[in-house]
């Protein structure tokens, strides 16, 4: 039986969206369109954390201390799956947590737009040259994957990289003066430049042509796309009548070209900006910068010194307010992703310590229950493997563990196998000792997914809610929380 590490499972993900700080134990404010009263499928008596008292007590000594100031923040990481990766489930929750206990940062972010996925609304990257991607759901994947569920490479020196975040709804202000990038180090990698507004081009000279072989199923879109060129271009330069190409194929991309020289030298920082070198000792992924003042936008800009520099490769950045005190909410959600892909993943775990979390909510098990070739048995060894590798990196954290919510197959039939992974992951929270948020009875239980749809709270394929229903959903673990923490607060 584990009694240092706690677990609270979340098998999906919920979010939060409040105006005023709530008292603790107090109800949220709801819109009259997500009254959980307004739903008679809704069991709200469900709603609570089962075992909290012990699977929560480090989450709650640590918002105690927080609210004293005796510490400056708290670190939550939510890992999960497509419920999680668009951030309507997490974000909710994030900022209602934020606005009650303070908000320290926006946390772990990636640059899903460049990687080709679906972002966080709240986030937006750019980046004029291609990078690989890889995903922790690749069967094979050509990078390794670390602590997002995604990785980007690129081999262009010269690249520049965008991250911008939007103002949050909730108003929270999500200026950031640390940025701790988690990169591959040593000698291969680029230095990096980071400043707060767009930087010159290098002015090195010349480009070489670019060139790209055509691979089976490629089309002249998916090349226009993931260089970020004209189709038109494409087919000028290839002198091309028609859309047509085939595998094999040699296509020229872009012309060298020779950038003028501008008056600021091409290696000189621009100002306000920093030079990073990946290839020293410390940490072996993480390298943090300080700002002198809060930013909301943020440029790495790729610079070579010694011939052996040859890549970039990029795992995610954490992005905090080391003057503010509260919340620090990390999201890691990757479409389709199961417990066994990150089992698998190469640099998931020990890059997981970088966080230093309180708290793990895992929001695992749609996928694996949509596979008819789901198997119990298979599935308990995967959860105990992600359960035990979290007690090997995060022997301090609780962990929080939440069922699954109801979903149908191929839109029309009721899908038993949810049911009979909820069933799994209770015995298995109950008999580890961990913390358990049993959503799929909180929702209505079987087939009530039905009844999330007709109320505009789920979507057409009856297993991913709308945007409104992950909020209700987080909402409701929200108060989960809150009334534990509440009840923690009352025996003091």
């Amino acid at each position: 039986m584990r009694i240092q590490t706690y677990i609270l499972w979340l098998t999906w993900g919920i979010t939060v969206l409040l105006t005023a700080p709530p008292l603790p134990g107090q109800p949220i404010a709801l819109p009259v369109a997500a009254q959980g009263d307004s739903y008679p499928f809704l069991r709200r008596d469900l709603n609570r954390i089962d075992n909290h008292s012990r699977g929560l007590l480090h989450l709650y000594r640590q918002l105690e201390r927080l609210e004293r100031g005796e510490v400056r923040t708290v670190n939550i990481v939510h890992i999960g799956d497509s419920h999680i990766q668009a951030d309507w489930f997490s974000g909710y929750l994030r900022q209602a947590l934020q606005q009650r206990f303070g908000s320290a940062g926006r946390g772990l972010v990636f640059p899903y737009r460049v990687a080709h996925t679906n972002s966080p609304l709240d986030l937006y990257s750019d980046s004029e040259v291609y990078w690989q991607c890889s995903r922790a759901i690749d069967r094979d994947p050509a990078l390794p994957i670390g602590l997002c569920g995604f990785t980007l490479q690129t081999r262009d020196p010269h690249f520049q990289l965008q991250i911008s975040l939007k103002e949050a709804a909730s108003g929270l202000d999500y200026g950031f003066n640390k940025v701790t990038l988690l990169t591959d180090k040593g000698t291969a990698a680029f230095d990096l430049e980071l400043s707060q507004r767009p930087m010159i081009p290098p002015t090195t000279g010349p480009v070489k042509d670019l060139y790209h072989e055509v691979k089976t199923g490629e089309s002249l879109g998916i090349l226009a796309a993931r260089y970020k060129v004209p189709i038109r271009q494409l087919k000028s330069l290839n002198h091309l009548t028609d859309s047509r190409i085939y595998a094999g194929q040699r296509l020229l991309i872009r012309r060298s070209k020779v950038i003028d020289a501008l008056p600021t030298p091409s290696e000189a920082p621009a100002p306000g900006s920093n030079i990073l070198s990946l290839s020293q000792a410390g940490s072996p992924f993480a390298t943090s910068m300080y700002l002198e003042e809060p930013t909301t936008e943020l440029y790495l800009r790729g610079h070579v010194q010694r011939p052996q520099q040859s890549a970039l490769t990029l795992y995610g950045m954490v992005l905090e307010n080391y003057r503010s005190s509260g919340i620090l909410y990390h999201m890691i959600g990757v479409n389709g992703a199961k417990f066994s892909d990150y089992n698998r993943a190469a640099y998931f775990w020990p890059q997981l310590q970088a966080l230093h979390p309180d708290l793990v909510i895992i929001s695992l098990g749609t996928n694996e229950t949509a596979d008819p070739s789901f198997r119990g048995g298979g599935f308990y060894a995967e959860v105990d493997q992600f359960v035990h590798r979290l007690e090997q990196y995060l022997p301090h954290a609780d962990i929080l563990v939440t069922t699954p919510p109801d979903a149908y197959r191929a839109r029309r039939y009721p899908n038993p196998q949810v049911q009979q992974a909820r069933d799994i992951l209770l015995r298995y929270a109950l008999s580890q000792d961990l913390a358990c948020w049993n959503f799929y009875d909180i929702m209505g239980g079987a087939e009530s997914i039905s009844a999330w749809y007709q109320s505009g709270l789920a979507q057409g394929d009856r297993l991913h809610l709308t945007q409104p229903g992950y909020e209700l959903a987080a909402r409701l673990l929200y108060q989960a929380i809150i009334d534990g923490y509440g009840a923690y607060r009352s025996l003091r």
